[in-house]
């Protein structure tokens, strides 16, 4: 690991807080590592362009994330001061996303971010 890399766990990730590679989560699934980035906005509008309609239920969307194979996506929203949410969204068989999971109520960030993150990782499995 690299000497300007201080990973941040949550559970079973490695977050790295690192200009190169910040929003970067490294997941071992099975035996192959998937990753899970953070990208920006403009990156999920174009993967998912009904952001605004998501929006009119879960707040201002303020972190979103992707899969390496990018047919799971996942954002953490932000209504009022203390009222985080996050959804997970995959791809179904006609390549339209749907909602999969959807948890609300979260008095931190990092704690929707960290959820968000377990339950990405969890879609990919099933």
């Amino acid at each position: 690991m690299e000497a300007d890399v201080i990973p941040r766990v949550i559970d079973v990730f490695w977050v790295h807080e690192t200009p190169s590679m910040r929003g970067v989560a490294q997941v071992w699934k099975g035996r192959q590592l998937m990753m899970l980035k953070q990208v920006p906005r403009t990156e999920f509008d174009q993967l998912f362009p009904d952001r605004h309609i998501l929006e009119g239920f879960t707040g201002a969307l303020v972190g979103c994330f992707v899969n390496d194979a990018k047919d799971i996506i996942g954002a953490v929203d932000h209504r009022l001061e203390d009222d985080w949410s996050y959804v997970v969204m995959k791809r179904n068989r006609e390549g339209q996303f749907r909602v999969v999971n959807l948890n609300a109520k979260i008095k931190k960030r990092s704690d929707a971010e960290a959820e968000l993150l377990k339950t990405m990782k969890r879609a990919e499995v099933t």
